[in-house]
């Protein structure tokens, strides 16, 4: 993945920057929601960062804006963390964009950010606005938002998790409508903005050199993987499965469990493959379903699929009422992985400290670092072989000719035919397996 046209600069010879004041630093996290999943898990663990680093009378204030969705977060939060003030600020044009719920003007956006932070107490001139995944398209107006509070002074660090130029074609499509239909050389200008002020943070090297190629200054591009919490001992196994035997699980088999919100890119048809292949000698869960609308249907579709082949499956696991998350893991005999994108890779290092094998599907490009670090993931493959005799080979040349071509246009590369798909199938058959 690359961006393939440079970033761009903010004109800031219309306004100057907001001098800094004498009052306490401040920072204002931005992201769409605030739900259970890996973003918010990163905005709590920093949360606990800052506090176990904040050593001065006054608290430490920090905003959280977000639309106002916060399934799962810590509510107890604020308990836990008496030298950081905790300022939750709703603001609903920061949700994902919907066709019933279309992105707002991006200097009402910019407004609202703006007369929130203020409403708050927050002075500009005191203020970091750390806003996550801006880039990503689902909030057309954030980026231009962003673009104008920078304009306006303010000060930002956009930490990038993941890409819409990381195959998320319609991300990028919808992005380039809305911000750049006639001209889409302009993109990534409007994505990532340049200035003295606005500095960014990546989770990996990978990441780190993505942008640097594409023109983010050096001095302004921070390596900033995220925070992983040592979870505490986990509760005893056998009374864990003895209750969850209510929900399907069978006590005598192994289980193997992947704690995932079933995005698309979570990729859970292998989950469901690995189920199959193991259908007489073990169980695997997945914990959450998906939240935006989007990605619902094939998540329902893979359920109905596991359910009519009578699959030893069980779903949304991280939901049940009196079953807490160490619990599940706890019940767990290894933590499984199928996904085929990640930003940073969070499992393949919480598995090690729940005291858990990860197994399942690995992602060198993001795992290379981890095992330069000494991190040991002998228990995943980069390839999983499917015997070309038992798939109908014509339909899957076509189906996968039809999904490069459907994600290329969207990306506005150029189309492939028939006979450029012949050059690329050796590369992709080995020892008559795709």
């Amino acid at each position: 993945m690359t961006l393939r046209r440079r970033c761009g600069t903010v004109d800031l010879a219309a306004s100057a920057l907001v001098p800094r004041t004498a009052v306490s630093m401040q920072i204002a996290i931005v992201h769409y929601h605030l739900n259970r999943g890996g973003v918010a898990r990163v905005i709590e663990n920093h949360l606990r960062a800052l506090a176990a680093i904040w050593h001065y009378p006054r608290p430490l204030d920090v905003a959280l804006l977000f639309c106002g969705d916060k399934q799962g977060w810590p509510e107890r939060l604020q308990e836990e963390l008496p030298n950081v003030r905790l300022h939750e600020c709703p603001l609903s044009g920061l949700a994902y964009d919907t066709p019933e719920r279309p992105a707002p003007p991006a200097a009402q956006l910019a407004d609202d950010i703006e007369t929130a932070l203020r409403r708050t107490g927050f002075s500009p001139g005191s203020t970091l606005l750390h806003v996550h995944n801006h880039n990503l398209g689902k909030n057309a107006a954030l980026p231009l938002a962003l673009r104008e509070l920078a304009h306006r002074g303010l000060r930002l660090l956009l930490q990038i998790h993941d890409f819409a130029e990381d195959f998320r074609p319609a991300n990028y499509a919808y992005l380039l409508q809305r911000l750049a239909p006639d001209s889409p050389d302009a993109l990534p200008c409007l994505l990532y903005p340049q200035a003295s002020h606005i500095h960014y943070a990546v989770l990996n090297g990978r990441d780190h050199a993505i942008l640097s190629e594409a023109g983010v200054a050096d001095e302004h591009l921070h390596a900033l993987p995220n925070p992983v919490t040592v979870p505490g001992q986990l509760p005893a196994r056998e009374p864990v499965r003895k209750r969850l035997a209510a929900v399907g699980l069978d006590p005598s088999r192994r289980f193997f469990v992947y704690p995932v919100r079933a995005i698309r890119r979570k990729n859970l048809g292998e989950a469901v493959l690995w189920a199959a292949l193991l259908r007489d000698t073990a169980q695997v869960g997945n914990t959450l379903p998906p939240l935006n609308p989007v990605e619902l249907p094939q998540y329902q579709q893979w359920r109905r699929l596991g359910l009519a082949l009578k699959l030893p499956l069980l779903f949304e696991l991280g939901q049940l009422q009196d079953v807490t998350f160490p619990e599940v893991i706890a019940a767990a005999d290894a933590v499984l992985t199928t996904s085929v994108a990640e930003g940073f890779g969070m499992v393949f290092l919480e598995t090690w400290l729940m005291g858990r094998p990860l197994v399942g599907r690995d992602l060198p490009e993001i795992t290379a670092e981890f095992r330069d670090s000494g991190i040991q993931l002998n228990g995943l493959y980069d390839r999983l072989q499917i015997p070309l005799e038992l798939i109908d080979v014509d339909r899957f040349r076509q189906d996968l000719l039809d999904a490069y071509n459907l994600a290329a246009l969207e990306y506005g590369r150029e189309l492939l035919g028939p006979d450029d798909l012949d050059a690329a199938m050796p590369r992709l058959v080995r020892d008559g397996c795709v």
